[in-house]
């Protein structure tokens, strides 16, 4: 099973759009660890950052607006934005939580599912 590392954006009270973001994330987050992903987070410290190398490396390079880093099995699959519960599932190869597949009747449902 997969397990994410998750470097969270400093916090931004003021930024409704980020709150909003951070809101879906932490929705789909819950639905991750709902399907026995392990996830860690870690709110936006020094140290945190220097729990990881890479990351830390990361906003060495390109500041903190490389933030948040999601880290997936040891590497790192996105930086600077919060992910979709698309790549999230792609990511830890879980069926999208959007769509569904009956295998015997052969039939699926969801969004633009089988046309």
């Amino acid at each position: 099973m997969a397990k994410f590392e998750i470097f969270d954006a400093p916090v931004q009270p003021d930024n409704g759009f980020l709150q909003q973001q951070l809101r879906l994330f932490s929705e789909s987050v819950d639905w991750l660890l709902g399907q026995g992903v392990g996830v860690e987070r870690y709110d936006f410290s020094p140290e945190a950052i220097e729990k990881n190398q890479a990351v830390e490396n990361l906003i060495e390079h390109s500041g903190i607006t490389a933030l948040p880093v999601i880290i997936c099995d040891g590497k790192i699959v996105l930086a600077g934005r919060y992910p979709s519960k698309n790549e999230l599932s792609s990511w830890a190869k879980l069926q999208h939580p959007l769509f569904t597949f009956d295998g015997g009747a052969g039939t699926c449902s969801g969004p633009s599912c089988c046309g």
